[in-house]
């Protein structure tokens, strides 16, 4: 685990090319978060959350332009996002059109997060009149991109460089899988050979398995893209005002990627994404511009 406390658009730039699995990442709404009618909730400590639209936009588009690279072939990027203004500023499109159209991603999926609760249901607009009603959003989109179209392949290097078990049987020194599969199966030893290739389809088979945490009643639920999950009820006890509940990275991890795979959030908060991922056995990168919530994220990921 390894969380970074520094400006995300900086932190990115730093990164192995090539090296993450899974993003899992909430970025900040640009909803004014922190605004009296929120107070309950708190507010951002490092962060301004009413920009300009245009700049908002601009600045997330120049953030996943450089994550990009970062990325492995065929790698995946959940982002869930809410829109402003009941709808009315459609966020999620605005990121949809530029991953897609201007950042080479792919789009897989988008996901409804139904909460099932509406705070501000009680601004009813025009109220039983057509002039100007309100539709408060009990939802928010869980928008999945791709980099490149190909399924995502399980890395099986650490399988291969394991020692052979029955190595004696061909040879007088340990072998490594890689080793026994680039021979031939020829001469005296050739029964031998046949035997530890097959045993190997079946190694990798259960290895392959053991690799997912993700149950068949699991895989029905998750595929049905409107994910019923009760919104976090204790944020201000944490000192964060937009957790997002666990089973909600959690859902993503698993349908998503192998166990020790490496999972960013570069807009972490206090690491609800790397609680996730340590009880699912992942690799994580956090990364947010608050002192506060990097040491929060730290203390709860260690305590999981």
């Amino acid at each position: 685990m390894q969380i970074i406390c520094n400006d995300s658009s900086k932190a990115v730039l730093e990164l192995e090319n090539n090296s993450i699995d899974l993003v899992v990442t909430s970025p900040p709404y640009n909803v004014n978060l922190g605004h009296a009618k929120l107070s309950n909730r708190g507010e951002y400590d490092s962060y301004d959350d009413q920009r300009d639209h245009e700049v908002y936009i601009k600045w997330l588009s120049s953030f996943f332009r450089n994550l990009y690279p970062k990325m492995k072939d065929n790698a995946r990027v959940c982002i869930n996002i809410g829109d402003g203004k009941n709808g009315a500023i459609p966020t999620h499109s605005d990121v949809t059109q530029f991953m897609t159209r201007s950042l080479g991603y792919n789009m897989y999926t988008t996901i409804i997060w139904n909460k099932n609760t509406c705070s501000n249901r009680l601004s009813w607009g025009s109220f039983q009149s057509p002039s100007a009603p309100s539709f408060p959003t009990p939802y928010e989109h869980i928008l999945v991109f791709s980099k490149g179209n190909q399924p995502k392949e399980l890395d099986f290097e650490p399988l291969l460089n394991q020692e052979y078990e029955f190595w004696s049987e061909i040879t007088d020194k340990p072998l490594t899988w890689k080793e026994v599969l680039s021979m031939r199966a020829i001469g005296d030893n050739k029964q031998s050979i046949k035997k530890a290739k097959n045993l190997y389809r079946n190694v990798k088979k259960q290895y392959k398995s053991d690799m997912i945490t993700l149950t068949k009643e699991e895989f029905i639920n998750y595929s049905y893209p409107i994910w019923n999950i009760a919104p976090q009820s204790n944020q201000k006890k944490h000192g964060h005002p937009a957790m997002f509940p666990i089973d909600l990275p959690s859902r993503l991890i698993k349908m998503f990627s192998y166990k020790n795979d490496l999972v960013l959030d570069p807009f972490m908060g206090v690491g609800t994404t790397g609680v996730a991922c340590k009880d699912l056995e992942r690799k994580f990168i956090g990364i947010d511009i608050s002192k506060n919530y990097c040491k929060i994220a730290k203390t709860r990921i260690e305590n999981t």
